[in-house]
């Protein structure tokens, strides 16, 4: 779904893309709810074109929480194991899920 269409002429949010923000948000913090096991599939508009991502709910970075950090993957091609996904696929680390959100990032 295009945000930007629930954008108004001031600038401000309508209820509608807060809403849908919300519950991106408690999607990504709450693993339980996703519907396959340990991996969140995620997806940004970059002008026309729309760039896949998946969140893994594994330990990446001793300073970040795997629920803020983004590979930059089709998850139906991850690699077989976590070891190689670190050597192999790029990832964006945010400091919050509030962060990775205000970048554009939505729960697909």
């Amino acid at each position: 779904m295009n945000k930007e269409l629930y954008m108004v002429t001031d600038g401000s949010y309508s209820m509608q893309m807060a809403r849908d923000r919300a519950v991106d948000r408690d999607m990504i913090l709450n693993p339980s709810k996703w519907p396959i096991l340990d991996a969140l599939p995620m997806t940004k508009q970059v002008s026309n074109i729309q760039e896949l991502g998946v969140i893994i709910n594994h330990p990446v970075v001793e300073s970040a929480d795997p629920l803020n950090v983004v590979w930059l993957e089709n998850m139906f091609f991850l690699p077989d194991t976590f070891e190689e996904l670190e050597r192999v696929v790029e990832r964006v680390v945010f400091n919050s899920v509030d962060e990775l959100l205000d970048a554009g990032w939505e729960v697909n």
